[in-house]
């Protein structure tokens, strides 16, 4: 399988970011597991990924606090995941999930 282009590399990133923010709180729980559990959870994996968040801050597609910040969001998500709180109730409650969701929001925009 060929490599994806840069350009493409961080539209996927964009679109992973777009799938986790504040906006969740005021969407239905069908919405909030699928762009979360679903979407979001597919894109942290890959397109957080150091080697590619490295690959696009030496293209200059993202700045080196993106990098970082796209790196503590991808732990956040782990500890979510080891900590039994990857789940809809706790993103109802937990002032972990708030933080991840702003987080999120700050490199989307």
């Amino acid at each position: 399988m060929g490599s994806i282009s840069l350009e493409k590399l961080y539209d996927l990133y964009r679109d992973t970011l777009s799938k986790c923010g504040l906006y969740l709180l005021n969407e239905d729980n069908e919405t909030v597991e699928y762009n979360l559990f679903e979407e979001f959870d597919i894109g942290v994996v890959s397109f957080l990924h150091e080697e590619n968040l490295k690959k696009l801050l030496d293209a200059g597609f993202i700045s080196s606090y993106e990098m970082e910040n796209g790196l503590q969001l991808r732990k956040m998500v782990s500890d979510l995941q080891n900590k039994n709180e990857w789940n809809i109730k706790s993103f109802r409650v937990s002032g972990i999930w708030m933080k991840l969701l702003e987080l999120s929001d700050k490199l989307y925009h």
